[in-house]
């Protein structure tokens, strides 16, 4: 694997960690259905990301796009523990 897709990925990894520390673990992001994540996704990171390109402000880009990477990852984690 390329050096910088294996930093990409580890700060998806981290950003995951940070969000489970923040709202209470993993588990705890399986109560808020797919459909919230989605919009969550899709909705406030997505218009914050599109803004932030518009400003030319890439590494604030490169933040929101991490933040959407590991709400999608965590989204795939809860759908994979339902259906065990």
């Amino acid at each position: 694997m390329p050096i910088h897709q294996e930093k990409v990925l580890q700060d998806i990894r981290d950003e995951r960690l940070r969000q489970d520390m923040e709202r209470g673990g993993a588990e705890a992001g399986d109560a808020a259905a797919v459909d919230q994540v989605l919009n969550l996704i899709c909705g406030k990171f997505g218009h914050q990301a599109k803004a932030d390109f518009q400003d030319g402000d890439l590494q604030a880009v490169r933040r929101r796009l991490v933040q959407i990477a590991a709400l999608a990852v965590a989204a795939v984690e809860g759908l994979d523990r339902r259906q065990g």
